[in-house]
């Protein structure tokens, strides 16, 4: 077998590979014997099936896939052995001519390479970023003492309709249709603003009718209200009735003890101000997640510009319509083109940083960046101060799913590339408001 790399320019090459018969045959003819050897045809028996029909029948798929393994094997050792770095995957040559099968011995197949460019950043103090400090002020506190509020809120009875977040319970009905007790749904469900001001003051016994397609436009609640598949909804008569039976109303829950505790354990805040303490800390941890995404958006950007990579880029885009099976037009890839782009690029530097540096991620660090994942969801759902144990146990299991386990593995490199920059280079805090952050992404 011959194995050679033509370069057409420092970003493109062509492999070649010309296999000759002798690469190939005692394979080929290992797998013919055992094709005879396992062969059910009718009128012999097992294992005596002549030679000349079982090269009639199997010959051409069995050299087919013996030489398939064979140029994989090839392209694959050949990139190891030469170090040769490439973007995508090794694609079919257009100029590859066509292969007879049937009469054919000796092959050549040609491969387009994409090459991965050269990368040099040089990083020094006078490459400066911003770090963005969000202030935190009275709307931000008032929205997060109102998140707690709703969180730890209640549902209690009333007599009338009152507001648009109410809780109703009723018989839903239809004349000879369908009839639910006892059919359940909550105002907030409902986007329909003239809908909700037509019931209230509606109290318990009063019937209104309503068609369910207009006052429930999401189709997961409009099934569950009517107990049937999604898919049955198109088969039903919208128009129904609705007799009250009772209604609740939800309250955010008050500022007070009881709050402090359900929030954050019994007796771990015994006080207005302690209680705005725990809101602030959350606060800065909230938003200083934000903060260090708009400055990996930042570096990432900076070296990217920096390094000013030249990509292969007729080759990528080939590879993006191949590895898609088609399912982006080249119109689409085109247009996304410059995304796809960066987002390569930064690959490729981000590979450079941790090649360079030698930088690894440990088991250890990997459970830690888990639990601090797990901690996070659960604190969404107010279960907070878990014991380690559980957030530990927990953390490894997350690491036990393939792909969660490659997406932490990438966000850590990925936030230790970040971090080795950081210390090449100047980063000046900046303290802004959260209207003005926000503005940041608009540019």
């Amino acid at each position: 077998m011959n194995i050679a790399k033509e370069n057409v320019d420092a970003l493109n090459a062509v492999l070649k590979i010309n296999i000759e018969p002798s690469d190939y045959e005692e394979n080929l003819a290992k797998a013919l014997a055992n094709f005879r050897k396992n062969a059910k045809i009718d009128g012999f028996r097992p294992g005596k099936v002549p030679a000349g029909i079982i090269n009639k029948m199997y010959r051409k798929p069995a050299l087919v896939e013996e030489i398939n393994k064979l140029v994989s094997e090839a392209i694959s050792g050949y990139l190891k052995d030469s170090d040769t770095k490439v973007l995508g995957e090794p694609l079919s040559s257009e100029s590859q001519t066509l292969i007879d099968w049937d009469n054919d011995t000796a092959f050549e197949f040609a491969f387009d390479l994409g090459l991965a460019p050269a990368v040099d950043i040089k990083l020094s103090k006078r490459d400066k970023v911003n770090y963005y400090t969000i202030a935190i002020d009275e709307e931000i506190r008032s929205s997060y003492i109102t998140n707690y509020q709703r969180r730890f809120g209640k549902l209690t009875d009333v007599d009338t309709v009152e507001g648009k977040e109410d809780f109703l319970r009723g018989n839903l009905s239809q004349a000879g249709g369908i009839s639910i007790e006892n059919a359940a749904f909550s105002l907030r469900q409902i986007s329909n603003e003239e809908f909700k001001s037509q019931i209230a003051g509606k109290a318990k016994g009063d019937t209104f009718e309503f068609d369910v397609n207009e006052i429930f436009e999401n189709e997961t609640d409009r099934a569950a209200l009517l107990n049937i598949k999604k898919e049955e909804l198109a088969n039903i008569n919208p128009a129904f009735s609705f007799t009250i039976t009772e209604i609740k109303n939800f309250e955010n829950a008050e500022v007070n003890q009881e709050l402090f505790d359900k929030a954050f354990g019994e007796g771990n805040v015994t006080s207005y101000d302690e209680f705005i303490l725990k809101v602030d800390e959350e606060i800065r941890a909230n938003l200083a997640k934000e903060s260090d995404y708009k400055l990996h958006v930042d570096i990432r950007t900076k070296l990217i510009e920096k390094a000013d990579l030249q990509l292969p880029e007729a080759f990528l885009k080939r590879w993006i319509y191949f590895i898609n099976d088609g399912k982006f037009s080249q119109e689409d890839i085109e247009k996304d083109f410059a995304s796809y782009a960066d987002d390569i690029k930064w690959q490729i530097i981000r590979e450079f940083f941790i090649n360079n540096n030698k930088i690894e991620v440990s088991e250890e660090e990997l459970i830690a960046a888990a639990s601090e994942y797990a901690s996070y969801q659960f604190a969404q759902y107010g279960m907070r101060n878990l014991p380690e144990e559980y957030i530990t146990k927990y953390a490894t299991d997350i690491l036990q799913n393939k792909e969660e386990r490659r997406r932490i593995v990438e966000k850590k490199f990925e936030d230790k590339v970040i971090e080795n920059v950081k210390e090449s280079i100047k980063v000046e805090d900046k303290e802004v408001s959260l209207k003005d952050f926000d503005k940041l992404f608009e540019k």
